[in-house]
């Protein structure tokens, strides 16, 4: 391990590693033992992960003959063995407890340990032949034979998967579309079931830059590109063609889905292609393929509504203007810049410090700023166990049924009070935080026969704070209810389904390659522009050989940058995690060499001195690598 943490604790940084625990560890494949050792899986589909009977047998002997087997030949066999069980739907849950677990998928040290597998049959099949003779013994022999022989009867049928597959003829034909036009970069917008071919032909066939297509999981903009499927399979067609816009798409392959597919393509996002400048340029069996003019661009930002939290991230699948920073800790940004937007939304967000959040807001608040804050998925205070944000007390309630919201104000053309619409069937009850201590309610509810707050603004010295319940901002993503999507629209100062109106800059003498980025940039104007480049840890900004700082908005770069012309170069640096990385490694390295030399011996004392230096080296690697994600 010591070895191995000059890659192992920069590998624990970005990636993967920036998924939702929960989520990730959701998504953990697991193996059921009655198909990895069902020989007839194979007969209804190919592809099905078939372990092998024949190493059930392996085992078996390896047990048997575990008095005759190496040192070696036994950490094969106890590697060989957890690797299967922590794979298998047997002790998952339990797998899935242990930390980290959902760094390291166990089904993908498969090969690994089919492999050892492999290397101890042969092992055992030659100690049962030396163990074997004449007479009684001789059946070991007869064993090894026999071992053979069922493992290349078992395996036979694996044969038929090493080919080459043809390359899909209609992908093919689209890749040529793509490699005469002159459009930027290419989207697949297929949900991943076309598998890998179009990554790679996109790619290597047209030499064109890729938005995402399949396994995107890994990238630093999974978190955008999975709100962007999530928006073409549902509707949400205004946020789905913005973010596509933002990250550079002159072209869309669209899948043709049916309603019971598994998953489907809308007709909301085909229809609104057309108005947003596509053209159908090919219509073919499985595949549609739009396209329009376009090159390298970054865009102007507009500063009207800026939003931090993951509860508004879901919120802008409504409304695409929300401008959402991936960084949901309020004080990991600056008041001089989030007094650069009109509106400023919390939903879902944290803290480093609770104290330097709250007069982060009241400052904000003071210069007139308008500041509109969700307490739902916000820490828990440690005394009451419910959130808590400028003693505003989030109480937690359970609805079966929608209620009759109150208003000083009209509720979508339904006069002041409205019924809600259902709450999503497949969460029930909802689960909801009503606000405590303001001193202005908006709209209201009857719960339990007294009166609860659905919006309402609390007094912050010179200026006020409004303050949102009843989860309205979830609820309208999951319903699209008009009168919570009213409110929000009133509230937010925003209109649903609306794209935001960026200003277009050219991106000119553009290139990109495994060093970074370079282009120059007539930049009209002082601002905050958007890249639609992917920002890293390690990732820097250089304009015209000065550093500018960035942000990471939607999991892409956002810089102020100056008036005039500029030469861009963007490119990843080390970050702290890679030296203490390399600092570990050489310890490891520095032990190993002093065992390996002869005439070494260690003391107790020099051990345990040796051992706390590691523990200290690998402590400071991982708060590192924590601080860098």
């Amino acid at each position: 391990v010591l070895l191995s943490s000059w890659w192992l604790l920069p590998s624990l940084t970005g990636g993967i590693t920036e998924l939702n625990v929960e989520a990730a560890t959701e998504a953990l494949a697991k193996l059921p033992w009655n198909v990895a050792f069902n020989p007839s899986v194979r007969q209804y589909d190919k592809e099905a992960l078939y372990v092998g009977l024949t190493f059930l047998l392996t085992l078996s002997l390896g047990w048997v003959y575990w008095k005759h087997l190496d040192g070696v030949m036994r950490a094969m066999l106890i590697v060989g063995v957890v690797t299967l069980t922590i794979s298998s739907t047997l002790v998952s849950g339990l797998y899935s407890a242990l930390p980290l677990s959902h760094l390291f998928w166990p089904l993908r040290f498969m090969t690994f340990s089919g492999f050892l597998l492999v290397l101890l049959t042969v092992a055992l099949i030659s100690t049962t032949w030396g163990l074997s003779g004449r007479g009684r013994r001789s059946f070991g022999r007869f064993a090894a034979v026999g071992i053979i022989a069922l493992m290349l009867l078992d395996f036979w049928q694996s044969a038929s998967l090493v080919v080459t597959a043809p390359a899909p003829e209609e992908i093919t034909h689209v890749a040529e579309l793509l490699e005469g036009s002159s459009g930027w970069r290419v989207a697949t917008a297929d949900l991943s079931l076309l598998g890998s071919s179009p990554s790679y032909l996109f790619s290597t066939a047209t030499g064109r830059e890729q938005v995402f297509g399949w396994a995107y999981q890994g990238a630093a903009t999974a978190p955008l590109l999975a709100s962007i499927n999530q928006a073409i399979e549902k509707g949400f067609a205004a946020y789905a063609l913005d973010r596509l816009d933002r990250l550079g798409s002159d072209d869309i392959v669209v899948l043709k889905t049916t309603s019971e597919s598994r998953y489907h393509v809308s007709e909301e996002f085909r229809e609104a292609l057309p108005d947003a400048g596509y053209e159908l340029t090919y219509r073919g069996r499985r595949l549609d393929l739009y396209q329009r003019q376009g090159g390298p661009r970054a865009y102007r930002v507009d500063t009207r509504v800026f939003a931090v939290g993951s509860g508004a991230q879901n919120v802008s699948l409504v409304f695409p203007e929300i401008l959402v920073g991936s960084d949901t800790a309020l004080d990991s940004y600056s008041v001089e810049f989030l007094s650069q937007f009109d509106t400023l939304i919390l939903a879902g967000f944290n803290w480093r410090s609770r104290g330097v959040a709250e007069d982060m807001v009241r400052q904000l608040a003071a210069g007139g700023q308008r500041i509109v804050i969700d307490l739902t998925g916000t820490p828990p205070d440690l005394l009451v166990r419910i959130p808590r944000f400028l003693d505003v007390y989030g109480e937690r309630i359970l609805l079966y049924d929608p209620p009759r919201l109150d208003s000083v104000y009209d509720l979508g053309g339904q006069g002041r009070g409205a019924l809600l619409q259902p709450f999503d069937s497949e969460i029930r009850p909802w689960q909801a935080y009503v606000p405590q201590g303001l001193e202005h309610k908006s709209v209201t509810f009857d719960f339990q026969g007294a009166q609860a707050v659905a919006v309402g603004t609390k007094d912050v010295g010179q200026g006020s704070v409004t303050f949102l319940g009843l989860n309205l901002m979830f609820h309208s993503v999951l319903t699209g209810d008009p009168v919570a999507i009213d409110v929000l629209e009133r509230e937010l100062g925003v209109k649903a389904h609306r794209r935001p109106d960026f200003g277009v800059v050219s991106l000119d003498d553009y290139r990109a390659g495994q060093s970074g980025y370079r282009f120059t940039m007539d930049v009209p104007e002082d601002g905050l522009y958007l890249l639609p480049i992917a920002r890293h840890t390690g990732t820097a900004l250089f304009a015209n050989g000065n550093r500018i700082p960035t942000l990471t908005v939607d999991t892409l770069m956002l810089a102020e940058l100056p008036r005039g012309r500029l030469d861009v170069e963007v490119r990843s640096l080390k970050t702290p995690v890679y030296a203490a990385g390399m600092a570990t490694t050489l310890v490891g390295a520095l032990i190993t060499l002093m065992m390996l030399l002869p005439g070494v011996k260690f003391s107790r004392n020099a051990f345990t001195s040796m051992r706390s230096v590691v523990l200290r080296s690998v402590r400071r690697g991982a708060r590192t690598a924590a601080s860098g994600s």
